[in-house]
């Protein structure tokens, strides 16, 4: 068990790529950005982390909201600094110490005296300086500010009032950091602890509270509380913006690749291996909680750890505590993640909705603050919603208290208190908690889902099954009566059929015959419906595990792991079914997988850089990992060159001996080598099963004779003379030029005559070969007929060889054929995508309204107001304390009860104060609050140990006052008794505190000329990151089309690349201009803007940046190979290009960054946004204070930004003209082009030809060169006329290489190639005329998989000049032909190999092109639908059209090909016509015999109990030297002999005789004797040179 855990670990932890790991270390990094708005000059020291909500401080002392004032009112916030100077040196020392750590101060600097206390103030930028002096029982404290007010630079401290003669609607004591200073005096006072450096110190159960009598009533809170706390700020805004947002990727990334793997049923092949899906879940689980982990302590360590003088984001939070609330986060974000993978099948829709959860979950935190508390729990089940509420209360407790600690999460008694108004009290153990249960029940309800409802792949532990406990049955595999429904259609039908020991059982069915679903139901990944299935007696059902133990399974569509190599692929599944445990068996193992099926060349190569047969040979290896006993191998050889096939099946025949092996395939040859029982499937039901002998006992025995015809069909004639000698046989043609006589057992003695007399009349009835056998008996029943391609005319195939102008449209027709191709390509391809699309369109336009009420409109910031003509300025001291106002003030005292009641501590204020004192009840207090603040300076309210005070707006000075009292109240040391109702008497020692402003200085018109700043630029920041998201959709899907070839097809099949790139860049520019004008208007709206000349600039800039970024971004994408590049790029470029202007850098060292659109977008917004806020200060100004009010106040804003706009029009047209000449080939490497013949094949270069003797040949390869590839190409010359059709042989030759190199895919080294005498390589735009001469049909289909057929096939039909009109006509006719029109309103991706090549093929034979590139068209196409592909091409041949094929498969050079050229390495060994190259060899035979498998005692002779395979191949090639002389032995597998008789005296009928007459005595099966033609040629030529 902990084997299998380690090993699929390993497999996950490998999947992350290197892109993977930078994003997840770029994650953390953005927290730097929070970082440096935090190391700002005044931000809080992070030493000094201690109670403040619960303690005496209160709130009193935080200057939060100070600092966030001089932001938007001062020139420069003065620094975190206070100076003191103090006579009494001995708490000199423990008073600076308090006071750095109640105010968080950086540092308090201690002066020698008043004087220089004074000047220093004056000359530097400090938050003030306190006077400390002391005698005896007498202390005087005064506190110097500057005389003008920072927070309101007009203003002054006004000590020669008591009164004002309005209501004033700010605390300027307060704004201004003064009566803070006082309460951090009183906390000292009151306890000297406070001067420790700790993080938590033991605070008195006394709390003072401070605020007016009058406060906002709409909005329930006071004057004084509208500047936000900037912590605060930044926690309820950036921060779970990162968070929340930005830290969706590793979820993503964890659901896609696991659907990837439960899609792919890479979770069903581990099943079978050992892993169950408790394996699966938990090592996914275990892997990314790890990676988590890591990114959630680099991004804590980012947010605790003290980089800067001024501390960081969490200072106060414990690092252990966030720790776990970070990893709780990421358990429950994982187990959201295992919940959607069991409830989804798809693994784009599966990202998506992970990433809409997410974002909703950011959005309900941004927009609802639930008043219930059962409403917060149940939002609670998003845990991305409870994270950042988590989050939320975190950040509020760092700004009130100790932030979150450890008691805070394991003590349910710890509040945090309420971080906005209305929300309820809660524990904050709770978030966790419910995090954790939600998480919990997650996992197990996708437990639950895994085993009753798997999905495609796997069985319901709710299903039943009706197998019986019968008799021991000796077949290893039962199936019986299996029926399996899907949509509308039955895969299977009524399956039974039993697998033995020692035994190959092959499945062999056409395309969509069930061949795949028989495979998936034994094994036990998709049963059937009704039935059962038995493996080693175990019902499949009901002991599913023990069922599968045994299983080694190899699917048809190869799933594999992208980023593991080959050897760790059969590590791993060796690892998890338990194979060798010694490193030494375990290495040999694989080195036998690896040897046995060619792949130690590539055995340190990733599965997602193998080649299609590659990975089909390792998905085979795989299979046999472990060393399982059945094996189920779906269609092993698709897609395998012959001789990699011939290498799979002697694989196959090795490996048999102990083991069930089950194959499906198409190929009648495979089946007769490999089978020992055959099973023919036709539409899901078994038609054949048994061994061969079987079924030729069952259905007879006999001959089949076939003659190749030439060119002229003499079929009439031969048939005559066949049925003149056997009147009972029967004629047959599926191949193209060729017909086939079965010839019944009892008609063997007239098949010698009639043998003489067709070699006779050979050459006058123009046959090329004349073939005889024994019958294939699978053959016989396999093969299908299809209906002949009737129909055909020059109009439906579109020949323009003929008639160019008679179907294909021309000149500006044909151009917009091709935009209408575009756009219906670009309506397509959104609705494919629509379920991603319009979410991510609806959901950007969510996101940027939720994150846009954080910018809502504010008015003109302070410092932009226009100042008096006044210099300096000085203010007189004034004593804060009651007195001052003298004899005719009032004061009172808030009760509950009705009587009057004196407080101890009222009484003690009462002896030192001649102001009056009046009794007031609470509730009258709450009615009549204008009333009092009119008559009172201040109100007490004494509520057991929670002191209220109450000042007055009304009378100056009033709140500092307030704190100057209960700092008298802590230096005469009752304020700890004021929880006690004992009497209380001030002692004779006391304290004073003034105000005493130094002067400072106001500006005037004369000042520094200051710019003016945008005052919305975090808005357009946002506005551009969504533009940039949405933007990474359009560059992602070039990306993509680039990569599948879809847009190299479009280029073939004569698209002009200007039409393309235009057509991409109007509609991808329309829908970023539709977003751009939503996002606008909302944003407007949610700011409560007017729309004016400003908005038509934004506008224009926005448009404008789409405009030029979607080249920008087109000519970018073509460095990068993978689509997440098209997502990260924007986004990344957004980051990196607004850092000048966060930075405010000059504009001169970044000039270069204006090519960079994104650069000048911002720098447009930022011009209009200026010019606006310019507008806004300099209305009504007569000064020159602020630059730009004499410039630009009655200009538009459009006019302000047009060298911007200009900038990106030029930019626009540039890259779309760089695109332009990349398309053409500028900067790509240029070729040698040879003037000198170095024997051509050919027999001529083409700079010898004439331009018309080069227009006049369909092809020309002159000395074509390719270095540096892995199949090199090395000096190839072919000239090709119209109507030819050369054929290229060889196996992994080049051939792929050379169809690309003309296609002008890869890059020619050296040579020429002009098609229809035009360069396809040359650099000038006559190189794309080449294109409209063009068809190719790639080896790897190019289509696009998303889009239907019919879809592919109207696209490629407008691009090639079909007229609209005749465009589904030449589609269904095509479909038709090629035996597809069934499939053609099914996607592409869901269509079978054949079906995928016959669409490609369909698609290269649009318009008849002169010159047709077909590359292995037949590959993967079943035998019976073959002549169908061949028939089309050959009308397509006679329509004019040149056809370059390379195929593996003989029957397509013998029905096209009227020449041949043989490639090794590259490089071309044998050219010529067919006929030279059949007539160059010598006539002779060809003889495939099958030895019989089962030999009797009876038939070796006495004195022999068994023979040998090699003893008969020994007696059977005696005979035949001892009657033909010279005989060759060409190939042995498995005792499937190939003989080649080099005797051409000998007739075929004498052959005949002879082998049929000592069949038996030669223990031969089936034989095959037929003459020399073009298949001997190639069979020969491959062994002889190719091997």
């Amino acid at each position: 068990m902990a084997l299998k855990c380690l090993t699929i670990l390993c497999k996950n932890f490998k999947t992350y790529t290197r892109i993977d790991i930078i994003i997840y270390l770029l994650l953390p990094m953005l927290m730097l950005h929070l970082v440096w708005m935090r190391c700002r000059q005044n931000g809080e020291n992070p030493s000094h982390c201690f109670i403040r909500s619960d303690g005496m401080l209160g709130n009193n002392v935080k200057l939060n909201s100070l600092y966030n004032t001089m932001e938007s009112v001062a020139e420069m916030s003065p620094e975190k600094v206070l100076l003191l100077y103090s006579n009494e040196d001995s708490i000199t020392a423990s008073l600076a110490s308090a006071l750095k750590n109640a105010l968080k101060l950086r540092n308090v600097l201690e002066v020698e005296s008043e004087s220089d206390l004074e000047e220093k103030l004056f000359n530097g930028n400090y938050l003030g300086g306190i006077g400390w002096k002391s005698n005896k029982d007498y202390r005087n404290v005064t506190i110097r500010f500057p005389s003008t007010l920072r927070s309101a630079p007009i203003e002054v401290w006004e000590t020669d009032k008591i009164k004002s003669e309005t209501i004033e609607t700010t605390s300027y004591y307060k704004n201004e950091g003064f009566v803070q200073i006082i309460y951090a005096i009183t906390a000292f006072l009151n306890n000297k602890d406070i001067s420790k450096v700790a993080q938590v110190y033991k605070d008195s159960k006394v709390r003072i509270l401070s605020r007016p009598f009058i406060f906002d009533k709409a909005n329930k809170k006071d004057f004084y509380e509208k500047l936000q706390d900037p912590i605060k700020e930044l926690g309820e805004n950036v921060l779970p913006f990162y968070l929340g947002i930005l830290y969706i990727y590793p979820f993503v990334r964890l659901v896609m690749y696991m659907q990837t793997e439960k899609t792919k049923q890479l979770n069903d092949l581990m099943n079978i291996a050992g892993a169950n899906r408790f394996f699966h879940y938990l090592c996914w689980f275990v892997s990314s909680l790890i990676v988590l982990s890591v990114i959630n302590v680099l991004t804590v360590f980012v947010l605790k750890a003290p980089i800067c003088n001024n501390g960081n984001i969490l200072n106060c939070s414990s690092f252990t505590a966030l720790l776990l609330f970070f990893s709780i986060w990421s358990v429950s974000g994982i187990c959201f993640c295992f919940l959607l993978n069991s409830l989804l099948q798809k693994v784009i829709l599966s990202a998506f909705v992970v990433a809409f959860f997410c974002i909703l979950g950011y959005l309900l935190y941004i927009f609802l603050k639930p008043t219930v508390l059962i409403l917060r729990y149940v939002l609670y089940i998003l845990f991305q919603y409870a994270f950042l509420v988590g989050l939320g209360e975190i950040i509020h407790s760092e700004a009130e208290s100790d932030g979150l600690r450890m008691n805070s999460i394991t003590h349910t008694g710890n509040l945090f208190k309420a971080s906005n108004e209305g929300n309820l009290p809660h524990n904050f153990v709770d978030i966790p908690i419910i995090m954790l249960i939600v998480a919990a029940a997650s996992l197990i309800l996708c437990l639950f889902i895994e085993l009753c409802f798997p999905g495609r792949y796997g069985v319901s532990k709710l299903r039943t099954s009706h197998s019986k406990k019968g008799y021991d049955h000796p077949a290893v595999v039962q199936a019986h009566m299996i029926n399996k429904w899907q949509k509308n259609k039955m895969p299977l039908k009524n399956f039974t059929m039993n697998m033995y020991d020692d035994q190959i059982t092959t499945i062999l069915g056409l395309s969509d015959s069930g061949k795949s679903a028989a495979a998936n139901s034994i094994s036990g990944s998709s049963p059937g419906n009704s039935g059962w299935v038995k493996v080693d007696d175990y019902d499949i059902i009901k002991r599913h595990s023990a069922a599968r133990s045994s299983l080694g399974l190899s699917p048809q569509h190869r799933p594999l792991f992208g980023s593991l190599t080959v050897k760790e692929h059969l590590d791993f599944f060796s690892s998890l079914r338990g194979g060798p445990k010694r490193g030494v068996s375990k290495k040999r193992s694989t080195q036998k997988y690896l040897k046995a099926l060619d792949l130690d060349n590539v055995a340190s190569v990733k599965a997602r850089n193998l080649s299609d047969s590659d990975r089909k040979r390792l998905s085979v290896a795989c299979a046999f990992c472990g060393d399982p006993r059945i094996i189920i191998l779906d269609e092993p050889t698709e897609g395998l060159e012959p001789s990699e096939r011939r290498l799979m099946w002697d694989f196959l025949q090795s490996e048999k001996r102990c083991r069930t092996i089950i194959v499906t395939t198409y190929h009648i040859e495979e089946a007769d080598f490999l089978a020992d029982r055959v099973a023919i499937l036709c539409d899901g039901q078994i038609i054949f099963n048994g061994t061969s002998v079987f079924l030729r006992n069952s259905y007879g025995s006999g001959y089949q004779l076939v003659c190749s015809q030439g060119q002229i069909s003499v079929e009439p004639i031969i048939t005559n003379m066949v049925l003149k000698h056997i009147p009972d046989t029967s004629s047959s043609g599926d191949r193209p030029c060729e017909v086939s006589y079965n010839i019944p057992q009892t008609s063997c003695r007239s098949i010698v005559p009639l043998l003489r007399e067709l070699e006779g009349s050979e050459h006058s009835y123009n046959m090329e070969a004349i073939q005889i056998g024994t019958t294939p008996i699978i053959e016989k029943f396999v093969n299908a007929t299809t209906p002949a391609c009737n129909g055909f005319s020059k109009c439906n195939l579109m020949s323009n060889t003929s008639a160019p102008d008679e179907c294909l449209l021309r000149g500006c027709r044909l151009c917009c054929n091709q935009w209408k191709a575009m756009c219906l390509k670009k309506v397509y391809h959104t609705k494919h995508n629509c379920l991603f699309f319009f979410p991510l369109l609806l959901t950007l336009l969510m996101a940027a309204a939720g994150l846009l009420t954080r910018f809502k409109s504010l008015p003109v910031p302070l410092k932009y107001r226009d100042e008096n003509s006044r210099n300096f300025v000085s203010q007189e001291p004034f004593l804060l304390d009651l007195k001052s106002y003298g004899s005719n003030c009032s004061y009172a005292f808030v009760t509950k009860k009705s009587e009057k009641e004196r407080h101890s501590l009222v009484s003690a204020l009462q002896q030192k104060s001649s102001c009056h004192l009046d009794y007031i009840r609470e509730e009258d207090l709450n009615k009549n609050r204008e009333s009092y603040n009119e008559k009172y300076i201040l109100a007490l309210q004494i509520n057991k140990c929670e002191i209220l005070t109450y000042y007055s707006t009304k009378w100056l000075h009033s709140e500092a006052v307030c704190a100057a009292i209960m700092g008298k109240f802590a230096n005469a040391d009752v304020l700890n008794r004021a929880c006690t109702d004992e009497k209380i008497e001030i002692p004779k020692k006391s304290i004073d505190f003034y105000n005493h402003p130094y002067r400072s200085i106001q500006y005037n018109v004369n000042s520094t000329v200051l710019q003016v700043e945008c005052f919305e630029s975090g808005a357009f920041y946002l506005l551009f990151l969504v533009l940039s998201i949405f933007s990474g959709f359009f560059a992602a899907s070039i990306i993509r089309e680039r990569v599948i070839g879809f847009k190299l097809l479009q280029q073939v099949e004569g698209l002009n690349m200007a039409t393309f790139w235009l057509s991409h860049l109007l509609w991808d520019w329309m829908w970023l201009s539709i977003l751009s004008i939503l996002l606008l208007i909302i944003m407007y709206l949610i700011m409560d803007k007017e729309f004016n000349d400003e908005t038509v600039g934004y506008a224009y800039a926005l448009i404008l940046f789409n405009l030029a970024q979607l080249p920008f971004l087109y000519l970018l994408m073509q460095l990068f190979k993978r689509k997440i590049f098209g997502w990260i790029i924007p986004i990344l470029l957004l980051f990196l290009m607004a850092i000048p202007f966060v930075l405010a850098a000059p504009d001169v060292p970044f000039g270069v960054f204006y090519l960079v659109p994104i650069y000048t977008a911002i720098a447009l917004v930022h011009s209009i946004c200026i010019h606006k806020s310019s507008y806004e200060v300099c209305k009504g100004r007569n000064d020159k204070r602020y630059g730009g009010c004499e410039t630009h106040p009655h200009t538009t804003c459009i006019w302000a930004g047009l060298p911007y706009i200009v900038i990106l029009i030029v930019l626009a047209m540039l890259y779309f003209l760089l695109l332009l000449l990349y398309e053409k080939g500028l900067g790509k490497n240029k070729r040698l082009i040879s003037g000198q013949n170095r024997g051509s094949e050919s027999g001529c270069t083409s700079d010898r030809m004439t331009r018309n003797e080069q227009r006049n040949h369909s092809l020309i390869l002159d000395k074509v060169t390719k270095r540096h590839s892995r199949t090199p190409i090395r000096d190839i010359s072919v000239m090709l006329k119209p109507m030819d059709v050369l054929g290229l042989v060889g196996e992994r030759s080049g051939k792929t290489g050379l169809n690309k190199l003309i296609v002008s895919k890869h890059n020619l080294s050296m040579g020429r190639i002009l098609v229809k005498g035009v360069d396809v390589h040359s650099h000038n735009k006559n190189k794309f005329k080449a294109y409209k001469y063009l068809g190719f049909c790639p080896q790897r289909d190019y289509f696009d998989p998303k889009f239907t057929g019919r879809e592919n096939l109207k696209i490629f039909c407008l691009i090639r000049g079909i007229r609209p009109r005749k465009v589904k006509v030449v589609s269904e006719e095509l479909a038709e032909n090629l035996n597809f029109k069934e499939h053609l309103d099914k996607k592409s991706k869901k269509y079978t190999i054949s079906d995928k090549r016959k669409l490609s093929t369909a698609i290269s034979v649009i318009g008849t092109p002169p010159l047709i590139i077909l590359d292995e068209p037949t590959a993967g196409v079943e035998k019976a639908h073959r002549a169908d592909v061949l028939d089309v091409l050959k009308r397509v041949n006679e329509f004019g059209s040149t056809i370059l094929l390379s195929s593996n498969n003989i029957e397509d050079f013998q029905s096209l090909c009227n020449r041949l050229a043989l490639i090794k390495r590259g490089k071309i060994v044998q050219f010529g016509n067919v006929d030279s190259y059949k007539n160059s060899q010598r006539r002779g035979l060809i003889l495939m015999l099958k030895i019989r498998h089962h030999v009797t005692g009876y038939e070796i002779g006495p004195g022999k109990s068994s023979i040998d395979k090699q003893n008969i191949i020994q007696v059977i090639t005696q005979f035949l030297v001892r009657h033909f002389g010279n005989v060759y032995l060409l190939e042995e597998v498995q005792g499937d002999v190939l003989f080649y008789i080099q005797n051409t005296s000998v007739p075929l009928a004498k052959a005949f005789k002879l082998i049929e007459q000592n069949r038996h005595d030669l223990f031969i099966s089936d034989f095959y004797l037929k003459h020399e033609n073009m298949e001997l040629t190639f069979v020969t030529q491959n062994f002889r040179i190719l091997r």
